[in-house]
């Protein structure tokens, strides 16, 4: 499992499902940017293209990757 949070300006949420490296999260990102005009779209279509769940935010969250949805930009947060 990976956890990953999706960050926006009015909106942050947490998302899970198996398992990628960053070069194919990359990939599934760009996807739904082709396929979405709102942040709010962004997370719905990527749950349901590629079988990830939201589960409630929590400030202190360990997660494996972040996407800012606001610049488009995914890293690895660093504890």
């Amino acid at each position: 499992m990976i956890f990953i949070e999706m960050d926006g300006y009015f909106q942050q949420v947490i998302i899970y499902g198996k398992y990628c490296n960053l070069y194919e999260l990359k990939q599934m990102y760009a996807q739904v940017l082709q396929e979405t005009t709102t942040m709010q779209e962004q997370i719905a279509v990527f749950c349901t293209l590629h079988h990830f769940s939201v589960i409630p935010f929590v400030e202190n969250r360990k997660v494996h990757y972040v996407i800012d949805m606001d610049i488009e930009h995914i890293y690895i947060p660093i504890y």
